[in-house]
């Protein structure tokens, strides 16, 4: 099978998650590790560090609080 990434960017998985999907998150998390284990295809699955600020007017900026390069990372709110 080809693969679309070198080999050591694809094995990384990175998750961001908001405020309201931390416990999803978690549980995506749990679940692409227990494939992991199985089909060995990534090397670390985990949830990254960052912040929440919320505005007055409602809107939501997210700050990344570590290097995120060369992952797939993936949003979930």
């Amino acid at each position: 099978m080809s693969r679309i990434f070198p080999i050591d960017m694809a094995n990384k998985i990175g998750i961001i998650a908001c405020k309201s999907g931390v416990a999803f998150a978690k549980k995506v998390c749990d679940e692409l590790i227990k494939i992991s284990r199985i089909e060995g295809d990534w090397e670390e699955v985990g949830i990254r560090q960052s912040e929440e600020t919320t505005f007055a007017n409602g809107e939501i900026k997210t700050v990344i609080k570590e290097s995120i390069r060369g992952q797939n990372i993936y949003l979930i709110q």
